[in-house]
């Protein structure tokens, strides 16, 4: 369900671009760091600080139940944003619907969530703990998984209730309960063969609904869950999904639907787990400086990307926010950011010059200074070999300054593509460190996989594109992907359920 119904998007130069001022400090935006979140709030502390623990509590129990380090932390940490206001969101989105609670990002300038916050419902939770889950299960569950499962996989853990010595899995979220026992069934074989995207308006939530319900009826059971671990097993070998699963478990469909139907009907608890006592967290909290109350909705939805007709008067509003807070380090980067994308890139460098002129490791400012002249040499057919040959030297030059940062990777691999031999090994690894750091990333994971298709290194171009072209969602990555399986297949055969 990526876009709560709600969560999509991108975020370069507002995530750790901010000057901090003391907690204390009188200033709207709070932002808490914990080991493995970033979470920001313009309401306060302490909800702010529940929050981070909660989202860190949820990660560690996801992390225990699949053999991970409970401990471990990820590469780069997820940033969220808790509003206050739905006005906040349609800053950052303003044709999001209206029945949107917020939304999750992934794209190659960025990885986030933001989400009308702290109503304190379990819906508004379940929502995003759903959300989580996707971007969990892509980090750290590698493999071949369907739509349902994807989707079965976070509405099971969505609806997850913490308490510091004991927690509850798998309770059906009240809405898919009620569409269980009084919607539309959707056929089981449509269930695990299509996406949600492959079904009709009308059965998309049963879609939802029954994919919690199979995977609550495959893991609720200790002989089942064997089952369906042995269902992913015979999906990694290539199988179809309805293949997998009548040879896993040794049942055919209809009798698969005749099971749900009646299992549907029965009490669905959620398994409980007691533990030993939940320590909350360190989590450090500073205030934002005044700046970010005017700008830093306004930066989330430039990374996201302006339609052509939003430039003109975004860049306009931009520049009269900036204004109001002259050296404020955070407000003069927002506004060169604006104006290399979107407005004058001469006076966007003017400002990015005069802050790497004065610190000459400022690596937020010659990482917007690059992506300016990407921008340029994506409309300039004259001189865009030569615009592309400054930023990748100013990205290497980002790199040696924040190593592992895949958006840095994957700018500067862009910056090769004009390269006769594109890509080069050294690009293609460039390309395969950034598909490592941030596998949710779809077009960074089809790039490295085109690559690797040149190679003729098919197992791990496989491994690429499969989760991309079962995105529960679909899109234009989805679709290349799918394109590029079937490349494969001219090769070896059949690839992918």
């Amino acid at each position: 369900m990526s876009g709560w119904k709600r969560w999509g998007g991108a975020v370069l130069a507002a995530l750790g671009l901010l000057l901090l001022l003391p907690a204390s400090a009188q200033a709207k935006w709070l932002r808490a760091e914990s080991p493995r979140f970033v979470v920001y709030s313009d309401g306060d502390e302490a909800t702010l600080r529940a929050y981070a623990n909660k989202l860190e509590d949820f990660d560690t129990i996801l992390r225990t139940f699949y053999g991970l380090q409970p401990d471990g932390v990820p590469a780069q940490k997820l940033h969220v944003y808790l509003v206050r206001q739905r006005a906040a969101l349609k800053r950052v989105s303003p044709d999001i619907g209206d029945d949107i609670a917020g939304f999750y990002s992934s794209s190659t300038t960025g990885i986030f969530a933001i989400a009308e916050s702290t109503r304190g419902d379990d819906e508004a939770d379940d929502t995003m703990l759903h959300e989580y889950t996707h971007h969990f299960m892509l980090q750290n569950l590698r493999g071949i998984y369907p739509g349902w499962l994807v989707e079965g996989f976070a509405e099971y853990y969505m609806t997850a209730r913490l308490s510091p010595t004991s927690f509850v899995i798998g309770n059906p979220n009240s809405g898919r309960a009620y569409q269980l026992m009084n919607g539309q069934w959707v056929s089981t074989i449509d269930v695990l063969s299509k996406r949600p995207v492959d079904v009709s308006d009308e059965q998309r939530s049963g879609y939802y609904a029954q994919a919690w319900l199979m995977t609550h009826y495959m893991l609720g059971d200790p002989v089942r869950r064997k089952q369906l671990f042995a269902y992913v097993r015979e999906l990694a070998k290539g199988a179809k999904s309805v293949d997998a699963w009548i040879t896993a478990t040794g049942e055919d469909i209809p009798t698969l639907d005749r099971k749900l139907q009646v299992y549907k009907r029965g009490n669905l608890p959620g398994t409980g787990f007691k533990r030993s006592p939940h320590a909350a967290t360190d989590i450090q909290v500073t205030a934002l400086t005044p700046s970010a109350d005017a700008l830093l909705l306004e930066s989330l939805h430039m990374s996201r990307g302006l339609y052509d007709r939003e430039e003109k008067d975004f860049v306009a509003l931009v520049r009269t926010a900036a204004a109001r807070y002259p050296g404020d380090r955070f407000a003069e980067l927002t506004l060169a950011e604006a104006e290399v994308k979107y407005g004058d890139r001469a006076a966007g460098d003017v400002i990015l010059d005069r802050l790497i002129a004065a610190n000459a490791e400022d690596a937020q400012a010659i990482t917007i200074k690059a992506f300016g002249l990407i921008r340029a040499a994506n409309d300039d057919d004259a001189d865009y070999r030569k615009l592309y040959a400054q930023a990748g030297k100013l990205l290497a030059r980002a790199n040696s300054l924040t190593p592992d940062d895949y958006r840095i990777l994957y700018a500067f691999a862009r910056t090769r593509r004009s390269d006769p031999d594109y890509p080069s090994d050294n690009t293609l690894n460039v390309l395969m460190l950034a598909a490592e750091l941030a596998p949710q990333v779809y077009d960074i994971r089809v790039e490295a996989a085109r690559g690797l298709i040149l190679r003729k290194r098919f197992d791990e171009a496989i491994e690429q594109l499969t989760p991309v072209a079962n995105s529960p969602h679909g899109g234009g990555a989805a679709e290349t992907a799918k394109g590029l399986l079937k490349q494969i297949e001219m090769y070896r055969g059949p690839t992918a359920p």
